[in-house]
């Protein structure tokens, strides 16, 4: 009997020791899933940021598209009133070579006639007269050639200006441009060394995400494995325990009959002997 209460509470010692570490597992996985999703949010949040970089990515590189497109249409512009302005300029060096040649021209028979006049010092009146004449008709002719070139080359001289005008406006939006690219170039360098952070973080992230998870889930296995291994021994020990008691139940029972087998033998025993004695003291 005193084996059997000593075995029956160290069994359920046993047990309770068992219970205690199975608790302290479930604390224990409780904590990992509780910094497992921590971590879940945190990666979640880093895949919500790394999704808005990649969206002012895309947004910078077509701004960046944009400004490209622009500043070539811009170029060619500029190109062109280049082409422009270097045709007006040669139309107007011809224009100035025509009138210079007219110019020689007209001044050509003015020069003749001057020498003349001087040659004939003991000409008559009238022909002094007339080669004066003559001198102020080429002279006035000559004043309206000249004339008539600078009212033709006024035009020319306005269009040149427009050009240039047009040429530094396009020069300055061109420069403009320029500054605003390289604005925009630099700040998609800063998204995409941002990208490249991003990225880095969740993958650190998933990293520890997958380490957490597959040390949570091998340990929980490890805990299955022994909760499945204490409960099949927390049956062992229940069985063992019944069969025990049975054992003892049987023990109990042929301990009473047994007893009872003997104060039948008592009392049989008790009532034969005053029957002997009576017997002997016959004889």
């Amino acid at each position: 009997m005193g084996f059997q209460r000593n075995w029956t509470s160290g069994s359920y010692f046993f047990i309770s020791r068992l219970q205690r570490e199975l608790r302290e597992l479930e604390a224990q996985r409780e904590d990992q899933e509780a910094r497992i999703a921590t971590l879940e949010q945190r990666y979640l949040a880093t895949q919500r940021e790394a999704t808005g970089t990649l969206d002012r990515l895309s947004r910078a590189q077509s701004e960046l598209i944009t400004r490209e497109i622009e500043l070539k249409q811009a170029k060619d512009h500029a190109n062109h009133l280049v082409s422009e302005l270097e045709t007006v300029q040669n139309e107007l060096a011809i224009v100035k070579v025509n009138t210079m040649q007219q110019n020689e021209k007209v001044n050509t028979p003015t020069t003749t006639s001057t020498l003349m006049h001087t040659a004939m010092e003991n000409g008559g009146e009238n022909e002094t007269i007339s080669n004066d004449e003559k001198t102020i008709k080429h002279d006035k002719s000559s004043h309206l050639i000249n004339d008539n070139n600078s009212n033709n080359n006024n035009p020319n001289v306005t269009v040149v200006d427009e050009l240039r005008v047009q040429l530094s406006t396009a020069e300055e939006r061109i420069k403009d441009m320029e500054v605003e690219m390289n604005e925009i170039q630099s700040e998609l360098q800063r998204a995409r060394q941002r990208e490249q952070l991003n990225e880095d973080h969740s993958s650190r992230l998933t990293a520890t995400v997958d380490k957490l998870l597959l040390e949570s889930n091998e340990r929980l296995q490890t805990h299955l494995r022994e909760k499945m291994a204490a409960l099949e021994e927390k049956n062992q020990l229940h069985t063992e325990l019944d069969r025990l008691r049975r054992l003892l139940e049987t023990s109990q029972t042929e301990r009473d009959r047994a007893l009872a087998d003997m104060e039948r033998l008592r009392r049989s025993s008790a009532t034969t002997t005053p029957t002997a004695l009576a017997l002997q003291g016959t004889d």
